[in-house]
């Protein structure tokens, strides 16, 4: 259990707080952050670290967090201008009503000079949506020219036309900024670059060079620095819909999915007239999981007239997650049409085939995208994912060859690693599998740097939440009779085969690894100011709310069922939230022998900022270690609430295992559910291929035929290295 701060000596404080500053110059924001707190528990009256803190949350686009901290600050210091000033920024980019009316009363009171509270309040009231820029002695008639050629991808004559005028314009931050879009679409990435920071550096404020340079980072796939420079668009002008479009995009690159739906929503109402607002939407909501809200932004954007082949993957994608393969297959097709050899439409429909469990058409458009793009390789990874490779195999020889070009990119030649490991173990040349492996987390690693230390902060939090959990507590009576089956653990641990094996009964319906529970429980539980809701916090009628929520995302999924599994992986760190809102739900924890599960981890690409601690062995071997160390804390507190299978023991008794298995879920024994591989419902996992099989007995202990290269987990797992004997 984590214990409340406790007050230091007064004598401390200035010693403590130049420390904090230290390791905040340095990077470590996490630690400074503890050492302000621990200074404000002794004294809560000291601006500067509320103010420090503040800045360490907004650097971090924690927005309601440094609100928090700003207003504390200049509550203590309200004629302190950088608190002001920092305080406005943050209040901008969270968006929040209240927080902002909050602020003006704060201001109306603060003592500041009348001018400067009547710019902080215009700032704050009636926020931008451009910035003016003085274009210097360039004539209108010849910067609508530029604006002509560009609008014409007449790119090199912008080019040219902007030069000249330079040359007697040469502080001029419009030609610069339209230089560099010119550039842009010459694919001149670093003149481009440097033509925009030319336009910053003459004009800081200049909203739009700060957004086209932004749109431009992100493009190209720098997405941090896409979003430093977008964010300060949106601090120059709030309110502007292409800025929070822009926003909304990089941040769902960055998997921050509830940041990115706020924004594009907020977009959607400033301007609700842009076809690439809705199909921006319709991307984000089918990652959450909402394919109903995805394919009702699809038919807005189809009605504000796109009708691009982005909409049609879309729509078909959104399709399949809803159970309608032949409305998707349609889909795809129109998407197809459009443009014959698109990669992305290609590559959509041989996933939607592979997913449904028809691995012969899908070979068919692999085949054909091999001969479209023989260096990409994403889609030989996906292909190896329902293939079996042999010695002689024609996609191995392409696969060998791709790898020994010297154009291939790193991002490629990763993605081919994975592949090749995976072909080489098909052919069980294990020597030369690991040495692949090994390449591809390197390179996965580099590109996704991870800190181990942000697991253990979120367990400690979830921990702490819980901690006052008592299974004493009588039920609410009006709680929700919804009875969902969790299937929850370790990824690549068995939950896609327990899911598989309960919904082949005649009453189950399988809704895959919705996420919507854990989401809402950080949401709940932890919020984005950083803090810690206890559990016994929530209300009754909170946690009603939630269930009711949650029902309504599950029979839109499964409209009809009678029963469902839910297999999201992460509902083990939150169980007392499901007992609590749902307590007529079953949650089964699927275990495996740590050194077969983490090597299953490590063989595996998961999807762009998801899993990112799977890259490094140490790393997978602590976070198991926390996995572990949270379902012993819930065995602790209700051992009788749970049900844990061992995908170890399942395999080597499948009938014996299923039938405790079944009884686990409440469910009656049916035949059926041994004969899962007959069933044909959607598979959206990287087990989409085993799971149409028998089971089997060739991944158990697979982690001896690679004893020495896995000495660094076996290391950092310890004492759990050796799986506990069961009865």
């Amino acid at each position: 259990m984590e214990y409340p701060m406790l007050p230091i000596n007064p004598t401390q404080i200035p010693a403590l707080y130049k420390q904090a500053l230290g390791l905040q110059q340095k990077g470590k924001s996490n630690e400074a952050v503890k050492i302000y707190d621990t200074i404000l528990t002794t004294n809560p009256k000291i601006a500067e670290a509320h103010f420090q803190k503040g800045q360490i949350f907004l650097h971090a686009l924690q927005f309601e967090s440094a609100t928090k901290s700003f207003s504390n600050a200049v509550k203590l210091k309200p004629k302190e201008p950088a608190i002001w000033q920092a305080y406005c920024e943050a209040l901008i980019r969270f968006a929040n009503p209240q927080a902002t009316s909050a602020a003006l009363k704060i201001l109306t009171s603060s003592g500041l000079p009348t001018q400067t509270q009547k710019a902080i309040a215009d700032r704050l009231k009636s926020p931008r949506t451009k910035t003016k820029v003085d274009a210097g002695s360039a004539r209108p008639a010849d910067l609508n020219a530029i604006v002509s050629f560009l609008n014409a991808g007449k790119f090199s004559e912008a080019e040219k036309k902007t030069q000249s005028l330079l040359r007697t314009n040469g502080t001029s931050p419009v030609l610069w900024n339209m230089l560099a879009a010119a550039q842009e679409g010459l694919g001149k990435a670093n003149d481009t670059k440097a033509s925009y920071k030319k336009a910053i550096q003459l004009k800081p404020d200049y909203a739009e060079a700060h957004l086209n340079y932004g749109r431009f980072l992100l493009a190209i796939g720098d997405i941090s620095n896409a979003l430093t420079s977008l964010e300060q668009a949106r601090s120059l002008t709030p309110n502007a819909p292409a800025v929070l479009l822009q926003l909304a995009k990089a941040y769902h690159r960055r998997e921050k999915l509830d940041e990115a739906h706020n924004l594009i929503t907020r977009a959607a109402t400033l301007d609700a007239k842009n076809a690439d607002i809705f199909l921006t939407s319709a991307q984000i909501e089918t990652q959450r999981h909402d394919h109903d809200l995805a394919l009702k932004s699809l038919e807005r954007a189809e009605t504000l007239g796109d009708v691009s082949q982005t909409l049609f993957v879309l729509r078909a994608k959104a399709q399949s997650a809803l159970g309608r393969e032949s409305d998707a297959l349609e889909s795809i097709e129109q998407a197809i049409q459009i443009a014959p050899q698109n990669i992305a439409a290609l590559a959509a429909k041989a996933s939607i085939l592979q997913s449904h469990g028809d691995f012969d058409a899908a070979t068919q458009v692999f085949e054909y995208m091999f001969d479209l793009a023989p260096l990409a390789g994403e889609h030989f990874r996906t292909y190896s994912a329902s293939h079996k490779f042999t010695a002689d195999d024609p996609v191995l020889t392409r696969m060998e060859a791709a790898y020994a070009d010297p154009a291939l990119t790193d991002a490629q030649r990763m993605q081919f690693c994975f592949a090749l490991s995976k072909a080489m173990e098909d052919l069980k040349d294990y020597d030369r599998a690991f040495p692949y492996l090994s390449e591809a987390n390197t390179l996965m690693r580099a590109s996704h740097p991870y800190d181990i230390e942000t697991r253990r902060v979120e367990i400690d939090m979830f921990k702490k939440a819980f901690s006052d959990f008592d299974t004493n507590t009588p039920a609410d009576d009006n709680a929700s009779n919804y009875a969902p089956i969790f299937v929850t653990g370790m990824p690549r641990s068995g939950t896609t085969l327990i899911e598989q094996i309960l919904a082949s009964h005649s009453t189950v319906e399988g809704a895959g690894e919705v996420g919507w529970l854990p989401r809402k429980g950080y949401e709940t539980l932890i919020p984005r100011d950083g803090s810690t809701r206890l559990l016994s916090d929530i209300a009754d009628s909170d946690l009603r709310k939630i269930a009711v929520e949650y029902e309504q995302v599950m029979k839109t999924l499964l409209p009809g069922s009678q029963k469902a599994t839910d297999k999201s992986i992460q509902t083990y760190l939150m169980m007392a939230l499901v007992w609590r809102a749902l307590p007529n739900a079953k949650i089964i924890v699927v275990r495996r022998d740590p050194r077969d599960n983490l090597l299953s981890i490590y063989r595996n690409l998961f999807p762009e900022g998801t899993h990112l601690y799977s890259y490094d062995l140490h790393d997978l071997g602590q976070y198991y270690r926390m996995f572990d160390e949270m379902i012993n804390f819930w065995r602790e507190i209700a051992p009788d609430r749970f049900y844990e299978v061992w995908y170890d023991d399942l395999i080597a008794n499948p009938e014996e295992e299923s039938r405790k298995l079944v009884a686990a879920a409440g469910l009656t024994w049916e035949d059926n559910c041994l004969n899962f591989h007959q069933n044909k419902r959607r598979v959206d996992t990287l087990s989409v291929y085993q799971v149409r099989q028998p089971i089997y007995k060739s991944s158990l202990k697979a982690w001896q035929r690679y004893e020495n290269e896995l000495k660094p987990l076996f290391e950092s797992l310890g004492d759990l290295c050796e799986p506990p004997k069961r009865d």
